[in-house]
């Protein structure tokens, strides 16, 4: 790429003109080239002078003074000029080695523009214009009037300029070859006119998979052919639920469901008794309808029953809690009820925390995980029990036979392939799948083509993978509009690499379910990777991400996220690095730990995650801390609502990084106080 980037630039959010300082512009041939600064880019429409361009509209980006800036001149019908350019330096290399310098170049306009007297005698000055053949002009002092033209020679033949030759994406036309014809070659970038989708994954509903050898797969009219790419899923449709305090405890939800669905809980509080979060149980026949349902811990099990423990509370320094085998383990968070009035120390609908275990049936409490234990000064009335809180959620789940591999692409082979009924294998043309052990729960089918346009939704034309959309509107002048990349259901085992883009328009990566569950990103590397850096506007929403290191990591660039769903990530869910950008445009879930920090800012960047509500599911646990800013890395986090809990050190700013909160130390969640050092700030 042939970029230009001399001098500094000032630009004014809504103004098309461009100054510049020290930049040189009127002889870069940058005209039609595509400016950027700060992850913004716009064409140029045309050059004023040295100092003033003006863009092809208003400069959407924020207002700068002194700002850095690049120019690539490949672009539009820049490449032209640029290739033009190439060849002049080429050319005036070549007459250097014979001193002859010219004083000035371009077209014969400009020539007859410059006012010359007889002491310039002897100036010399090339025409180099598209199309028309150099040529030198000399001035004559004594006369005042122009000698020439003088054609150029080229180092392989006497006269013209034959030896041209094309380079990438140029082409040159040399049939006179004294005026060649110089030109890009393939197509140019399309500019949207409106916003465009992309569809990413078609799903052809729910599916039954043989446990056999060969598996056979199920469904009615699947219109598939030899060498389809298809993918299995379990959806969870998670939903939030109602459970009841009784024998059979009773689920209300509206559901579809059947005897023998397998279903899982979770809980930004606490389960009723006798419900454990993430055990997957099982609905039952009985008392099952579509408001409500009784489950069961194993297939046609006994129904499940559910209890608020009574306990005592003692009037002590500490006061002991006496709950009999509570199982309860040091973090735990509880809320208390009671007939009566508590012990003064203790209020209800307030959590607490057990803070020592001190055997099988006693603990002791506190206001926070790392807090003291607490006092009470009274001996309280009535009966007290331990009682559900926060909302719960409930998942369906399942298992796909031994054999396959949830979100993995296999592809539909010749044999066994009939309207309604297909084999697969793990390679094109390779083996049929054999399958083993048991299946439960609601199968889900994908398929897709990266053969496709994206344009439409329909099995062959949906795009197979995520980056395939990416890498599509990654090439696109996005102009003002945005481009969608609309992702099905189901699991994809591919992160997607973030690819510089050129306009103003954001690249939405959006589940086309629009809910926080149903499409998910579960990899073994970083679900958003945009760790190599890139230009321009990303925003991720409505996913799941699991990941083998990051959910998302930006070194150099921006990247936007709203209702997200961040699942258990082997480093952190989100980290930034020098040069990049993350912000929270919306609310979103934690559901899963991380191995490091749920959010790390260093090196200069910048995290944003300000009013907004942050809901924690079952106390992920946290390696590192909840929130880390380290290297002069920034993290602006006031003004949020944490639901729910985590376990780990709430935040840890060292090596000057910044965590604003405008909270106290207790703000973020955790279980261990945060800690500075070595210029860190948490304010």
């Amino acid at each position: 790429m042939t970029i230009y980037n001399t001098g500094t630039v000032s630009v004014t959010n809504g103004n098309a003109v461009v100054a510049g300082s020290g930049t040189a512009w009127a002889v870069a041939l940058i005209s039609g080239g595509i400016f950027s600064s700060a992850g913004v880019s716009v064409p140029i429409l045309s050059v004023g002078s040295d100092t003033s361009l003006t863009l092809a509209y208003a400069w959407p980006g924020t207002t700068a003074t002194g700002a850095v800036y690049a120019i690539a001149r490949e672009n539009s019908e820049a490449a032209d000029i640029v290739n033009l350019n190439d060849r002049l330096s080429q050319v005036l290399v070549k007459l250097s080695l014979i001193g002859i310098h010219p004083d000035n170049s371009g077209s014969l306009a400009k020539r007859n523009a410059l006012a010359l007297h007889s002491e310039d005698d002897n100036y010399i000055f090339l025409r180099a214009e598209l199309g028309i053949e150099f040529a030198f002009y000399r001035w004559d002092g004594p006369t005042l009037s122009w000698v020439g033209p003088f054609t150029v020679a080229d180092a392989v033949a006497g006269g013209g300029v034959s030896s041209i030759v094309g380079g990438t994406g140029i082409s040159v036309d040399n049939t006179n070859p004294a005026i060649p014809v110089i030109s890009l070659a393939g197509a140019k970038r399309e500019v949207l006119t409106a916003d465009r989708t992309y569809y990413v994954g078609y799903n052809l509903g729910s599916v039954s998979v043989s446990v056999a050898s060969p598996a056979v797969v199920t469904k009615n009219a699947h219109g598939l052919v030899a060498g389809s790419r298809v993918s299995f899923s379990i959806l969870p449709n998670t939903k939030t639920a109602t459970i009841s305090v009784g024998s059979p405890a009773i689920v209300t939800m509206a559901n579809t469901f059947a005897a023998g669905q397998p279903i899982v809980f979770q809980s930004t509080g606490r389960l009723p008794k006798g419900i454990t979060a993430g055990t997957t149980y099982y609905v039952i026949a009985a008392g099952l309808s579509g408001a409500s349902f009784q489950f069961s811990a194993t297939p046609g099990g006994a129904a499940i029953n559910t209890s608020n423990p009574t306990v005592t509370v003692s009037q002590a320094s500490p006061c002991v809690v006496t709950e009999a085998g509570h199982g309860r383990a040091a973090g735990d968070a509880i809320q208390f009820a009671t007939t009566g009035a508590l012990p003064t120390g203790l209020s209800v609908a307030t959590t607490y925390f057990v803070k020592t275990v001190l055997d099988a049936n006693t603990y002791t409490v506190s206001a926070t995980s790392e807090g003291a234990a607490i006092n009470t000064t009274s001996a309280g009335s009535g009966t007290h029990t331990i009682v559900q809180f926060g909302t719960h959620y409930l998942s369906e789940t399942g298992t796909l036979p031994t054999g396959i591999t949830a979100g993995q692409d296999y592809y539909a082979i010749p044999t066994g392939l009939t309207a309604n009924t297909f084999q697969f294998s793990a390679t094109a043309g390779g083996a049929a799948i054999n399958t083993s052990g048991s299946t439960s729960g609601t199968i889900r089918l994908k398929t897709g083509s990266d053969s496709g346009t994206g344009l439409i939704y329909s099995p062959t034309d949906a795009f197979l993978t995520i980056q395939k959309a990416v890498d599509t509107a990654a090439a696109l002048d996005l102009g003002i509009y945005n481009a969608i990349v609309l992702i099905d259901a189901g699991t994809y085992l591919a992160g997607v690499t973030p690819k510089s883009t050129v306009g103003a328009g954001t690249v939405y990566l959006r589940g086309k379910s629009l809910d926080l569950f149903s499409t998910a990103l579960s990899t073994t590397g970083s679900c958003v990777d945009g760790i190599n850096g890139f230009q321009g506007n990303y925003k991720a929403e409505y996913l799941t991400l699991r990941s083998g290191a990051y959910g998302m990591i930006v070194l150099n660039g921006t990247l936007l996220f709203g209702n997200i769903n961040f699942g258990t990530c082997t480093n952190s869910h989100f980290t930034v690095g020098v040069g990049g950008f993350i912000r929270a445009d919306e609310n979103y879930m934690i559901s899963g730990g991380a191995s490091s920090a749920h959010m790390e800012a260093y090196d200069g960047a910048q995290i944003k995650v300000q009013g907004r509500s942050v809901t924690s599911l079952n106390v992920p646990v946290f390696g590192s801390s909840f929130a880390s800013a380290g290297r002069v890395g920034t993290m602006l986090a006031n003004g949020n609502t944490y639901n729910g809990f985590a376990t780990g050190k709430r935040y840890d700013a060292n090596l000057n990084g910044i965590l604003l909160t405008l909270g106290g130390a207790s703000y973020f969640p955790g279980s261990i106080a945060g800690t500075t050092g070595t210029g860190g700030q948490y304010t």
